[in-house]
């Protein structure tokens, strides 16, 4: 039981700094996607924006955080594949619940179901959700440990 506690008070110690890294890389995400998109197209834009957002994880992390990988170059790959990892956990949860959308109206939450934005929003937030967790764990798993 000590062990599991200590498991969970390290997480939540460095959720601390991966939450102040995923603010700035989500800000520069949305400027630097909000910008290039006037000029390129969005596939463009996007990967742009997501490689650049993940720099600045990386980097925040780097400052904050020890590495686990002593060479910068492994590591930085490893913070894209688990990058690509939450794009692909976003992409599954959000194709899941349109193809079960019917679950939806049995929680008794219809009204989400009528009003298009606001089922957009809230599955993009449970996405968002289930993929922020795997992508904090992963990166404290492979990446960075505590200074």
């Amino acid at each position: 039981m000590t062990f599991l506690f200590d498991k969970v008070v390290s997480y939540l110690i460095f959720l601390r700094f991966y939450l102040t890294a995923t603010f700035f890389g989500v800000i520069v995400d949305l400027v630097i996607y909000t910008y290039l998109r006037n000029y390129i197209n969005i596939i463009s834009s996007a990967t742009s924006s997501f490689i650049l957002s993940q720099i600045t994880v990386f980097s925040i992390l780097n400052a904050l955080q020890q590495r686990k990988i002593k060479r910068k170059r492994y590591a930085l790959s490893i913070q894209f594949l688990i990058g690509l990892g939450t794009v692909s956990i976003h992409i599954i949860i959000l194709k899941f619940l349109d193809s079960n959308i019917h679950l939806i109206g049995y929680f008794g939450m219809q009204n989400i179901l009528n009003n298009k934005n606001l089922y957009s929003i809230t599955s993009k937030f449970i996405a968002a959700c289930i993929g922020f967790i795997w992508t904090s764990l992963m990166t404290r798993k492979f990446i960075f440990k505590p200074k």
